[in-house]
């Protein structure tokens, strides 16, 4: 009993070792992604030109106003293609979603890996019953999620704060661990199914460009 025991704290601990592994990698991933991202914007040698598809929707709701939404789709270079190619194969990489309903602002991120699956969607919604906001992030590997990170803090904290999309407001964790609790799960699927439809927009647009 107490060797099935001891071998259960073991199988459990490397559990935990290979989770934390996995969530290294996708934030090392994402660091890589957004200094890439940075050097674009700064206009290095390297990227002298931006490189990303960009989808702009404007549009008036009723009983909401004006919404904007601006798409940003970055991609990657397939592996084993030199600069000369003028057209390399590329992969989705990463995807910046931000717009507004009435006057709250919302964002979100989706990380692909380097088969085209999701691999960290982080998303800030502003709104809720009781006037909260969420930062959610939802760690995948293969597709599949196996961890959760879930924050909220009152709406009025990020206006105070003056932040467009609420960070560096007083965010509070109410929720760190494996999976995606029951609670979560449907708000989980709604940014899986985002995922899915920023992934098959670029493949649109990367079809329309290499036809």
């Amino acid at each position: 009993m107490r060797k099935i025991i001891v071998f259960a704290i073991f199988g459990m601990l490397a559990q935990l070792v290979v989770a934390q592994d996995a969530v290294e990698q996708i934030r090392t991933h994402y660091k890589a992604v957004k200094a890439r991202i940075d050097e674009m914007e700064k206009g290095s040698l390297d990227y002298p030109f931006p490189k990303y598809f960009e989808v702009k929707i404007k549009e008036n709701y009723p009983g909401t106003g004006p919404h904007e939404e601006d798409v940003h789709i970055y991609q990657v270079v397939e592996d084993g293609y030199g600069e000369d190619v003028i057209f390399p194969p590329c992969r989705i990489d990463f995807v910046t979603v931000g717009y507004n309903f009435a006057v709250r602002n919302y964002y979100e991120e989706y990380l692909y890996d380097k088969k085209g699956n999701i691999e960290l969607i982080y998303a800030y919604n502003p709104w809720d019953e009781d006037d909260m906001a969420w930062e959610y992030r939802f760690y995948l590997n293969n597709g599949k999620p196996f961890k959760t990170i879930v924050k909220k803090c009152p709406i009025s904290d990020t206006y105070i704060n003056n932040d467009e999309y609420g960070k560096g407001t007083n965010f509070k964790e109410v929720y760190n661990g494996k999976g995606v609790p029951q609670e979560y799960k449907k708000v989980y699927q709604s940014y899986l199914n985002s995922a899915s439809y920023y992934k098959k927009l670029h493949d649109a647009v990367y079809n329309t460009q290499h036809y």
